[in-house]
Parts: C-alpha cells; structure tokens; sequence
C-alpha cells in the first residue's frame, strides 16, 4: 500500500473471521527469565469488502511491548 510502512515481521501469522469490531488476541510466553527486556512488536491487517484501496486491506499502528521482570 503506498505510503504504508511495515512496522512487524511475519514471524507468527494469524488468521481468524472477524464476528465483530474487535477481535482479543493472546500470546502464550513461558515464564523464562532469559526473555526479560525482550521486545515485542505486533501490528494487523484486514481485507475489506469491498476494499477501500487498491491492495483491498487496511491496517492497524504497530505496538510494542517489552516483557518486565519477575
């Protein structure tokens, strides 16, 4: 999409069929203390019908987080 960085690397990949205007996702981490200070990105993108732009996919801001101590 013109003008669209990508902010996240397709590292885990999800798919699921929206049933509404929000969709919670959860990511399973092990309690590991080598992870401490680890950074986590994660961003979305959603085909539309019809589309609303070429590519046919509009797309949420990229978080991060990063993982605390125990």
């Amino acid at each position: 999409m013109r003008g669209c960085g990508l902010r996240s690397t397709l590292e885990s990949l999800n798919a699921y069929i929206p049933a509404g205007a929000t969709h919670a996702y959860s990511l399973p981490i092990p309690v590991d203390p080598v992870l401490v200070g680890m950074n986590i990105f994660s961003t979305a993108a959603m085909y539309t019908i019809p589309a609303m732009n070429p590519f046919g996919a509009i797309t949420a801001n990229g978080v991060q987080g990063t993982l605390g101590s125990l």
